[in-house]
């Protein structure tokens, strides 16, 4: 069991997903809105794959990763949620190591990941990247 199994407990009824399954989560079509791609997706295609295998990795769907970077306050206003989103970045963190990239490749990986969350309304900065 990974850390991030001992960490979702509840999570044994995720099915993995796919990039054809993906597409249909709210989260998703905002994020490939904002980035431009629209209806044309073909140009994500990488960037897809990537959210896929990592929504996978944390047996989480999109919708439900988003969500728990979100608090309802009192007032019924929403907010950030520090404490979801620290470990959205322990999630995020965890599966770019698991998958072998480390130094400025591992900063990228990790940047494109969060920049999926930023496309979502959630605030995420990591390390900047030598290109």
């Amino acid at each position: 069991m990974s850390q991030i199994d001992e960490d979702v407990d509840g999570q044994d009824s995720f099915e993995d997903l796919s990039s054809e399954s993906i597409v249909k989560f709210e989260s998703v079509a905002k994020w490939l809105n904002s980035v431009g791609a629209g209806k044309d997706i073909s140009a994500m295609d990488e960037q897809i794959k990537l959210i896929v295998e990592f929504c996978n990795f944390v047996r989480f769907t999109p919708d439900e990763l988003i969500l728990k970077c979100i608090r309802t306050l009192k007032d019924g206003t929403r907010a950030i949620s520090t404490k979801g989103r620290n470990q959205t970045e322990e999630f995020i963190k965890s599966f770019v190591t698991s998958r072998g990239k480390t130094g400025n490749e591992g900063i990228i990986e990790e940047n494109k990941v969060r920049g999926f969350f930023v496309h979502n309304g959630i605030f995420m900065q990591g390390r900047a990247a030598i290109l």
